[in-house]
């Protein structure tokens, strides 16, 4: 009898040291610093980038002319595509198909019927060829800028980085504030400009 108690007795010490042994090895386990396993750290879904919209009058030879809403840093490409697409008669070789679009631009899309396609013609604000036929210096590019009496490359460098620099121009007789455009060059242009 003593001996059977004696063999329980080593019996249970045994798996009292082993089920000690096992448990904490499992509370070993469990216990991970958070500084040591941060990608154990479970994150929620992540938040959905919020793109910034800008508001464009698409005009012209357009399926659906009219105010749309599009993502800021679209194309001229883009608002065409917004408005439904180009018409038959759409003379697209006239447009920057590529140009950036702002808020509150104006693209028109003319006919291959319209006359002085000489032009590009998809452009913004008042339009920078606008209504009136005149080039508006705060919207027309480069590009339409050089199609000027006296204005290449560099001086239409100039009128851009002018009006992004200083702001809009307020009446035609600021162009004077241009770099190399004098009161001679002004006079010549002023005719066939707007603001």
């Amino acid at each position: 009898m003593k001996k059977q108690l004696a063999i329980i007795g080593a019996i249970g010490t045994i798996l009292i040291v082993i089920g000690t042994a096992l448990w904490g090895e499992a509370r070993e386990e469990e216990f991970i610093p958070a500084a040591i396993a941060p990608a154990e750290i479970e994150e929620g879904p992540a938040e959905p980038m919020q793109t910034l919209k800008i508001v464009i009058d698409v005009k012209g030879m357009v399926n659906n002319p009219g105010i749309h809403e599009i993502e800021e840093g679209a194309r001229v490409q883009d608002a065409i595509i917004a408005a439904g697409g180009l018409k038959e008669d759409a003379a697209v070789d006239s447009i920057n198909l590529a140009e950036r679009l702002r808020d509150e631009m104006v693209v028109w899309v003319p006919s291959i019927h319209d006359e002085a396609l000489s032009l590009p013609t998809a452009h913004s604000p008042g339009s920078s060829n606008d209504a009136s036929g005149l080039i508006n210096i705060n919207e027309a590019p480069a590009s339409l800028l050089q199609t000027l009496p006296g204005i290449g490359a560099t001086r239409a460098g100039a009128i851009v980085q002018y009006r992004e620099t200083t702001g809009r121009f307020q009446q035609l007789e600021d162009l004077k504030n241009v770099s190399g455009i004098g009161g001679a060059t002004f006079e010549n242009l002023r005719h066939l400009i707007s603001h």
